[in-house]
């Protein structure tokens, strides 16, 4: 009787040793076939702006930054695209910039009409008007309706200049001082000309001198 018990808890040990493999296994099984994450294509990016130099963008704060790119996804999901720039630490801590001042998102648009399969375009454009000037690096975020997101980070990838013009004070004060300046000319050159003229005059009544 005792041998039979053995039997039947040797049996029992197996038996749940075998579900619990097999549980296993068609947990891998359903990763595997699950959801996958959209794939950035790093090498379809294209940036555009007033001046690019060494592979960054380079303009004044208010201009225009536009920019493309390609994004595919294993599953056929429909893919939302984040582009996000961040104002680098250096200059963020320079300026005393707030979170919101030091970083800008701006949603990708799907370029239509999108393709059955394989790659789709996406397109987007930067209006930096309020932002602060300095450098920035260039986060972009692919995500599924499920989650699933690719991201690739490009360091220091815009520049941004900030265009200083006097006051209008200033401007007054330039103004009158060149005005000043041109009249002081003028009043010189009229006196060395008139200083000429004498001394030719002067020259004429002079009698000849003979030897």
């Amino acid at each position: 009787m005792w041998g039979l018990r053995a039997l039947a808890c040797i049996a029992l040990a197996i038996a749940v040793l075998l579900a619990s493999q097999l549980v296993a296994r068609m947990g891998l099984a359903a990763g595997g076939e699950g959801n996958h994450p959209p794939v950035i294509d790093e090498g379809s990016l294209r940036i555009e702006g007033p001046e690019v130099v060494g592979g960054a963008v380079c303009g004044l704060v208010g201009e225009t930054i536009s920019g493309s790119l390609k994004v595919s996804d294993p599953d056929g999901d429909e893919v939302n695209v984040t582009v996000t720039f961040v104002l680098v630490d250096e200059w963020a801590e320079l300026l005393g910039a707030s979170e919101e001042e030091r970083v800008h998102s701006i949603t990708a648009d799907l370029v239509e009409p999108a393709p059955p399969s394989g790659p789709m375009s996406y397109e987007f454009v930067a209006n930096t008007s309020g932002w602060l000037p300095g450098v920035y690096d260039l986060i972009i975020e692919a995500s599924d309706e499920e989650g699933a997101k690719d991201v690739l980070k490009l360091e220091r990838i815009l520049n941004l200049r900030m265009e200083v013009s006097p006051p209008e004070a200033s401007r007054a004060w330039i103004g009158a001082g060149l005005v000043l300046l041109a009249c002081l000319v003028i009043v010189m050159a009229f006196g060395f000309f008139k200083a000429v003229r004498r001394a030719g005059e002067k020259a004429e009544r002079l009698p000849p001198v003979f030897y």
